[in-house]
């Protein structure tokens, strides 16, 4: 994970901005008097990307989404007005960007907005794809917590980048599990069509028969996952999601760091080390693990195989 900020004047470093963060090529002009400026705050998530912005001055801007990944943006905090080709957004309306199109706006400050937008390589592994009309609006509590996640997901990601501490949940992938709701707006009919609650529970079930059956292999993925099951991503994701309330990268997290702590418990002294099991279960940042670890457990890993050891 990494964090920038930054404060962006006039349109040259509006457009170059933009086409490094996400694709999109933007046709910018301020309206208001005096220098202004957009404090930007962009949050990398290993294929997630979060821009805040925050600004007092009136600006539009004229969009041309080049890229093919998938991106949408909303006010978070507003006293200003914005306005979505001509067409006033209200406090729970998202837009989308669609790889081909213009989308023009005008905002006028002070206000605080938020843009997520995802790799193409991940939108295609989940079957996120998006079509119709860029400008709906969301229930309020799926906008909050996709909101929520991101400024959590923010707060982690800056303690990393000052090195602070380690994130103590997965941040990416709670993001991805708030914005899947939100995009159900944006889906085709049969792309929306997922599995019933028996069949999700089924799922979810071979699922973790298959983990059963290759113990502590670390190189197990939940795309490999997917596959094994003959299932989209998406389908996968949405199940756990519905069935258990995480996603499968945050299920399978959780089984390791389980699977660690037994194997410290039962540690002999002088036999193992925290390093070595950590690798064979695909745990390779000891920092990141460290601060998952005390999470669940209260305690280090070192702590638990000093304890086993005694």
């Amino acid at each position: 994970m990494s964090v920038e900020t930054r404060t962006i004047y006039g349109p040259d470093e509006m457009k170059a901005f933009y086409q490094q963060a996400s694709g999109m090529v933007p046709d910018y002009l301020q309206l208001s008097r005096g220098r202004g400026g957009h404090r930007m705050q962009t949050v990398s998530l290993d294929g997630v990307t979060l821009i805040w912005s925050r600004t007092d001055v009136d600006c539009s801007f004229r969009d041309h989404m080049q890229g093919e990944g998938l991106m949408l943006g909303f006010a978070t905090r507003s006293r200003g007005r914005v306005t979505v080709r001509g067409v006033e957004a209200g406090p729970q309306t998202v837009q989308v960007w669609l790889p081909g199109e213009e989308l023009d706006y005008v905002m006028r400050g002070p206000l605080e907005t938020l843009e997520v937008t995802v790799d193409p390589s991940l939108a295609g592994e989940l079957g996120w794809a998006v079509g119709g009309d860029p400008l709906r609006d969301v229930s309020r509590p799926d906008l909050q917590r996709l909101t929520g996640a991101c400024r959590v997901a923010t707060a982690l990601a800056s303690s990393e980048a000052s090195g602070a501490g380690a994130a103590l949940v997965e941040p990416r992938d709670r993001v991805l599990d708030a914005l899947d709701p939100v995009l159900e707006r944006w889906r085709p009919p049969a792309d929306g069509a997922l599995l019933g609650g028996s069949n999700r529970y089924d799922l979810v079930r071979r699922a973790k028969a298959h983990l059963d059956a290759h113990g502590d292999d670390a190189r197990l993925e939940v795309a490999d996952l997917a596959e094994s099951l003959g299932v989209p991503r998406r389908t996968l994701f949405h199940a756990f999601r519905t069935v258990l309330g995480v996603g499968p990268h945050r299920y399978l997290q959780l089984r390791r760091l389980d699977r660690l702590h037994a194997r410290l418990r039962a540690a002999h002294a002088g036999e193992t080390s925290v390093t070595r099991i950590a690798l064979e279960l695909g745990f390779a940042n000891p920092g990141r693990l460290a601060g998952l670890y005390r999470q669940r457990f209260g305690e280090s890993p070192r702590e638990t195989l000093a304890r086993a050891c005694s």
